[in-house]
């Protein structure tokens, strides 16, 4: 999986839960740790397995990844404007219904902190 866009990486525990939960002999192979940021064309991991399972876990995986490294990405974005000035970026409880830990998980990587709930290990 390469990324066309500069990012954070973020979601790798959801994106690895969807092809285990579908296949435990699935291979995934990252190449770059969560939290860090990537340019464009980065090769973010390697995946093997059953092509059924590959495929029918894809769209759901790539969501994930997709949803979670934005948020990670814009709330770096938004740390990294207020670097140095002493102030701290709070996110509210504007989530997407049912991934709320998820979102809230993805502004922690992304260095802003936490409003009205301490982020707590998602598995």
């Amino acid at each position: 999986m390469i990324t066309r866009e500069a990012m954070v990486v973020c979601g790798q525990i959801w994106f690895n839960a969807v092809f285990y939960e579908l296949s435990e002999h699935t291979l995934i192979t990252w190449q770059v740790e969560e939290g860090v940021e990537v340019p464009a064309g980065t090769v973010l991991c390697h995946l093997s397995g059953n092509a059924r399972v590959l495929l029918s876990g894809e769209r759901t995986a790539l969501n994930w990844l997709q949803t979670l490294s934005a948020t990670a990405t814009q709330s770096r974005n938004y740390a990294n404007a207020v670097l140095g000035t002493g102030c701290t970026i709070l996110d509210t409880r504007k989530t997407l219904p049912g991934l709320r830990q998820a979102q809230k998980y993805a502004v922690s990587i992304g260095g802003c902190e936490n409003h009205r709930m301490a982020y707590t290990t998602p598995y």
